[in-house]
This record gives C-alpha cells, structure tokens and sequence, in this order.
C-alpha cells in the first residue's frame, strides 16, 4: 500500500476511535439520571452554547463585507426572537444578506 493511502486509513481509524469512545465511556459509566440539579443544567445548556459559538463567528466572516453578514445575523435574531418559525428566520435572513450586498455594490 501507498504511505499516504496507509497515513489515511490510519488516521480514519484513530477518529472514528476517539468519536466512538468518547460517545460511549459516558454511557457506560453514568446509568440513570444525574440527580444533581447543577450537573443536569450543564448538559441541558451546554449544547446551545457551543452552537452559538461555532455559528456565530461563520455568520460574521461569510461574506465579503462584515456589513450584510451583521443586518442578517440582526435580521435572523429579531425574527427568532418575535417567535419566527425556522423557514421565515432563515429565508428573511438570506434575504436581508442579498439586499445589503446588492445595495452595497451599487453604492
């Protein structure tokens, strides 16, 4: 086999590995519920935070100008905030970005 086509496979492996086990050790160890209301409120809210995290930065730097990425981010998070359904949020949201670029672009 080729060094690089061994490099891959080896590589695949390890991830899938490191994936499975880190899925798999909290199962194994922690049957039930945890009892502690701190702990429960961790795993309750962390998912969104690291969301928010990982999102927010790509709504920022996804287009030329930070200006039309800020007006849909805005857009996006008064609509969500109105209580917008998912389709409306994300479409008002795209449009607002195309409209700022456009008007951008010819002034």
């Amino acid at each position: 086999m080729n060094a690089k086509l061994t490099y891959l496979l080896a590589s695949a492996a390890v991830t899938a590995a490191v994936t499975y086990l880190v899925r798999v050790i909290p199962l194994a160890v922690w049957r039930g519920r945890f009892k502690n209301a701190y702990i429960r409120s961790l795993f309750t809210y962390v998912p969104y935070g690291v969301l928010a995290a990982l999102v927010f930065p790509g709504v920022l730097f996804s287009t030329e100008s930070m200006i039309p990425a800020v007006v849909g981010g805005l857009t996006a998070l008064g609509l969500s905030l109105a209580g917008g359904k998912l389709l409306l949020v994300s479409g008002a949201s795209v449009a607002a970005v195309l409209l700022t670029g456009l008007i951008l672009r010819i002034f």
